[in-house]
């Protein structure tokens, strides 16, 4: 028995019928509440669609959402086997926005193992609205750990690079050196300590 739960923007939580919610996305509380009442209905929530990067312009989506609906899911102990994060971008500042939300993708597994996490970026200039939804829903169908980005009227998969490795003489770590470590608390922060501590 398949159900589609639809997520509304509002001032908010408020569940308006037994499949239609509105939240604050601003609020932690709001994403909680809409989880632990899933949970409550004997609900299963197999995937999420982030949509809201596709209606918006990109530059107004920080992550904070994304932060919100991982920490809700793992405070409610939900579980959840993928997110598919799809955006559209018209420049190369909203595309770099849409691409900041990659660390969330790459570090996912830290927080909670089995999930997926797709990213999907579509240029606006070269994609009507019907043709963001359906390249966006056959990447859903095809679910991976991968990004995708169509650019330039073309589908390219985006890939990591091996960077060369740095000779430990050429650092500019200070022996005696105080550094400030922001974020990372998904273990990034660990790697990136160890890296300057050895």
């Amino acid at each position: 028995d398949e159900r589609i739960i639809f997520v509304y923007q509002g001032d908010s939580y408020f569940k308006e019928e037994k499949c239609q919610y509105w939240i604050n996305r601003k609020k932690i509380t709001d994403y909680e509440l809409l989880f632990q009442d899933i949970m409550d209905c004997n609900y299963r929530i197999d995937g999420i669609a982030y949509l809201w990067p596709i209606e918006e312009n990109a530059s107004k989506i920080c992550g904070e959402d994304l932060i919100f609906i991982i920490k809700a899911i793992s405070k409610t102990s939900m579980e959840v086997e993928k997110i598919f994060v799809a955006g559209t971008f018209q420049n190369k500042l909203e595309k770099n926005y849409l691409e900041s939300l990659i660390g969330f993708q790459r570090s996912m597994h830290m927080i909670i193992p089995n999930m997926i996490m797709k990213i999907v970026m579509l240029e606006k200039v070269y994609y009507d609205s019907e043709e963001i939804i359906c390249s966006a829903m056959r990447e859903y169908i095809d679910m991976s750990n991968d990004t995708i980005c169509y650019i330039s009227g073309k589908r390219k998969k985006l890939e990591l690079n091996t960077l060369e490795h740095i000779d430990i003489e050429k650092r500019r770590v200070l022996e005696q050196g105080c550094y400030l470590i922001t974020g990372g608390l998904g273990g990034i922060g660990y790697i990136v300590t160890k890296w300057l501590l050895y």
